[in-house]
């Protein structure tokens, strides 16, 4: 595999939304990693390493982890080793539980971008839930970042999607 060389200038395109939403959801990226948490979905941290390639030229690796507790199966990962890599993500965004932000880059683009960040974020973080007495579909993502959660809601708000944000208290 040939190694692209990261320009910070290029475009925000639908795999690299996609890739940072996925961050966003349940990864990190330090200064030299970046690590990308994929539950129990060994297709997703497939499809990490695919964009990471096609993005980077640089495609990671997928590994297992054995999850401990109540409910025993593996937690899938992604990993790519990449100062090149990192510095360009956060270039473009925050990443952390409490701080992560959505990248500027996303909140000014067409709707693709955003879909594709959002399909991201939900893709690692969400959870579907489909109500069949209502003919319903639910999505639910979880996170301790409120003002993120309302940067969401107004992505989704221009997608046409309506929704509220929950606290442990009820309803915003």
């Amino acid at each position: 595999m040939v190694s692209i060389p990261i320009t910070p200038q290029g475009p925000m395109t639908i795999d690299k939304a996609w890739l940072m939403g996925m961050i966003a959801g349940d990864g990190c990226v330090s200064q030299r990693s970046v690590l990308i948490c994929a539950g129990q979905d060994r297709s997703l941290a497939i499809e990490c390493r695919r964009v990471t390639a096609s993005i980077y030229g640089r495609a990671g690796r997928v590994y297992s982890q054995p999850q401990q507790g109540p409910h025993p199966g593996v937690t899938w990962m992604f990993c790519v080793n990449s100062t090149e890599i990192c510095r360009d993500l956060r270039r473009l965004a925050c990443f952390g539980s409490s701080s992560w932000t959505i990248p500027k880059d996303v909140l000014s683009s067409n709707m693709r971008i955003v879909g594709a960040w959002i399909s991201g974020l939900a893709d690692d973080d969400g959870h579907d839930r489909i109500e069949i007495r209502k003919h319903r579909r639910c999505l639910t993502i979880a996170s301790v970042n409120q003002a993120s959660l309302a940067q969401v809601r107004d992505l989704l708000a221009r997608l046409g999607v309506r929704c509220a944000i929950y606290t442990s208290r009820g309803r915003e």
